[in-house]
């Protein structure tokens, strides 16, 4: 259905006129010259945008909370409020990335200076630039909310860096509603003024994400944490769309995770690029270094994901915070290597198209929903669905046939 409403919509687009075909959030058909300004945008929402810009975090939680409203008014807002904040981000980091003649070479020399004392660290990291968004992914149980905050803390205490976290809950698919517990799980991090920790529910969404996450961490980016956490629910091996929305997927593992089948396996094996097996520790230390050797000799068979870098295995201990260091020196020489090449940038890119065909078919989706005719037409197709004298394929073609119908004849009143 989603598919044949943007088939639809790219036919449309193809025949209508330039002058008269645009997009609103309030009607299906405008003008070209609608823009989002400053001017559209409530002092409220502004206020919001602005306390997002500058790092505030009960802001970025208010904006975080609007942009999940499924209220009408609140989408309106949502979408003035991350077109401000992106804007704005966009011309920081453009101001940052052209520097006076003058301080060119000091700041070449402070770079230098800063990478050889501090050891490897991604180039992404810098601030006033984009900062590095990393997904977490594993089976229920593998220790990841456990993983996230070690890892944030060390950020936070060893390197100096502010750490957001988006950590992705299952909603029920009875009631909808989510418990949103990995807070609480993150105590220590939650609760550092350097750190902001997120729960946000799926709402029903496949893949491992919910629907407005690449929406947050556009607002994380903005209010200027150096690293973004993107923690999914609990995984099986084809929830890859993390993969849209983190520069890099860590893939965490528990000891005795399966044999060397699960690493050939397709899915999310073939879109990570560190395995790190936790809980080496204890008894479970034997364990884990005989699934890291397993993960290793599989991914030998995997055809890489990026041609410059190879998936690397590494093992941890997250609740004793043993080999932290050695995850974030594997996750460095990662970013490093992807953005000296080049891939990091067109990884980027890709995942601005797919966000933008997802985004169009959520709103397509909404607008034949919220369409009378449609309504109408659904309720008298049950009977035939139920019976078994109608397809689901016809019907949704049949639907689709009445809310462009309904569309065309709006838009002949409107010429009248």
């Amino acid at each position: 259905m989603r598919r044949q409403l943007c088939c639809a919509a790219a036919a449309t687009a193809a025949s209508t006129p330039i002058k008269r075909l645009s997009l609103s959030m309030r009607g299906w058909i405008i003008s070209p010259a609608c823009t989002f300004s400053t001017s559209a945008i409530s002092p409220r929402v502004l206020g919001l945008a602005e306390g997002v810009l500058k790092g505030d975090r009960l802001s970025l939680s208010r904006a975080i909370t609007l942009i999940e409203s499924s209220k009408e008014s609140h989408r309106q807002e949502a979408e003035a409020l991350l077109d401000h904040v992106v804007r704005e981000r966009s011309r920081k980091v453009k101001t940052y990335r052209r520097p006076n003649s003058n301080t060119a070479m000091a700041s070449s020399s402070d770079s230098r200076s800063s990478s050889s004392s501090s050891g490897s660290t991604s180039g992404s990291l810098r601030k006033g630039t984009r900062p590095l968004r990393i997904g977490i992914a594993g089976p229920p149980g593998a220790g990841k909310s456990t993983f996230i905050e070690s890892l944030g803390m060390y950020l936070l205490d060893s390197k100096g860096l502010r750490v957001a976290v988006i950590a992705v809950d299952p909603s029920s698919s009875r009631s909808g509603g989510s418990i949103l517990g990995d807070k609480t799980r993150m105590y220590e991090l939650s609760k550092d003024p350097r750190a902001f920790v997120r729960a946000c529910p799926t709402s029903g969404v496949l893949g491992g994400v919910a629907r407005y996450t690449n929406d947050v961490v556009l607002l994380c980016q903005a209010a200027a944490f150096d690293v973004v956490f993107i923690e999914t629910v609990g995984l099986g091996q084809s929830e890859i769309m993390i993969d849209q929305t983190s520069d890099m997927l860590l893939l965490l593992v528990p000891p005795g995770g399966g044999d060397e089948l699960q690493g050939v396996k397709k899915g999310i094996m073939e879109v990570a690029d560190v395995v790190v097996v936790n809980k080496a520790d204890g008894h479970l230390l034997t364990a884990a270094q005989h699934t890291a050797a397993e993960y290793k000799h599989a991914l030998c068979f995997q055809r890489r994901k990026w041609e410059p870098w190879t998936p690397t295995v590494t093992m941890c201990s997250a609740l004793r915070r043993e080999k932290i260091a050695k995850v974030w020196e594997e996750v460095s020489r990662c970013s490093d290597v992807l953005d000296k090449t080049g891939f990091l940038r067109l990884k980027r890119r890709d995942q601005g198209r797919h966000w933008m065909w997802s985004s169009l078919e959520d709103l397509l989706v909404r607008k034949v929903r919220g369409s009378g005719a449609v309504e109408r037409k659904a309720v008298r197709m049950e009977e035939e669905l139920a019976d078994g004298t109608l397809t689901p394929r016809s019907a949704a073609e049949m639907l689709l046939v009445a809310f462009l119908e309904e569309q065309r004849t709006t838009e002949v009143a409107r010429k009248k």
